[in-house]
């Protein structure tokens, strides 16, 4: 590559020291941040890119099979609750798939495997308003087993045939 003529052919080798140290290795413990405590309310489970679940809720919306009275926009705010916590669980955005265990979870999701007329009066509770008041399906969040959570959806549809859906809860 050429040079330009004001430039010197020449290459200065000369550097400029500094008396600055090397800099320290950054860590997270910031003065005023906060951590989310597990037991804390409305503090809900945090990960990356949740909001990401809003943009999968259309592609999954139309299998559900709502019970008279319950609300489209409570159900979804349910599974939304439900697919955040599987997906913080893992670290990760959540997926179509978290979506699909969170449904399956509360028994809306087509023809899901299991006897749920113990859970039904529990769920419709828990789903009832629950555009309105965010610490309700919180709360209900909470109480799914992680070990549930984390089946993929076929396993999970093996595990409510078996054992039934109110293992998965501890209400």
């Amino acid at each position: 590559m050429s040079t330009k003529p004001h430039v010197s052919p020449e290459r200065d080798t000369r550097y400029q020291k500094t008396s600055l140290p090397a800099p320290r290795r950054w860590n997270g413990a910031r003065p005023g941040e906060v951590y989310a405590d597990p037991s804390a309310v409305m503090f809900g489970t945090p990960g990356p890119d949740q909001g990401y679940v809003a943009r999968l809720l259309p592609c999954i919306v139309g299998q559900l099979i709502l019970p008279s009275g319950m609300e489209q926009r409570d159900a979804s705010q349910a599974g939304i609750s439900l697919a955040c916590r599987r997906a913080s669980l893992f670290g990760r955005a959540p997926m179509l798939e978290d979506l699909e265990v969170a449904f399956l979870l509360l028994g809306l999701m087509g023809e899901t495997p299991g006897d749920w007329s113990t859970l039904a009066p529990v769920i419709a509770a828990a789903v009832d308003g629950a555009r309105y008041t965010p610490t309700q399906t919180e709360h209900f969040a909470r109480a799914v087993l992680s070990e549930w959570l984390c089946l993929s959806p076929e396993n999970l549809r093996q595990q409510l045939a078996t054992v039934g859906p109110a293992s998965a809860f501890s209400l």
